[in-house]
């Protein structure tokens, strides 16, 4: 019986293994994303169509090649993304 609820305890405590960094990175990435799009407005370039959402397949996944157009909302200046 003993042999038993040993078991249960170690298989209890057995978790994935997470690194301690990751809540860091996640809120670093947030807060980066966030500054952009707040000191951005993203548009897509005139006449270009827009992304189907379709990702391309090599080694990894990605998404399919678009335009964007970036605006300054504090100067009014226009950065164009290729």
């Amino acid at each position: 019986m003993a042999d038993e609820d040993d078991m249960v305890i170690i298989i209890r405590y057995v978790r994935r293994r997470r690194c301690l960094a990751e809540i860091l990175a996640k809120n670093c990435i947030f807060m980066f994303f966030v500054e952009i799009l707040r000191k951005y407005k993203i548009s897509l370039l005139p006449g270009t169509e827009k992304p189907t959402g379709s990702m391309k397949s090599g080694i990894t996944m990605s998404p399919e090649n678009y335009k964007a157009q970036f605006t300054s909302r504090e100067k009014f200046s226009i950065y164009y993304i290729y």
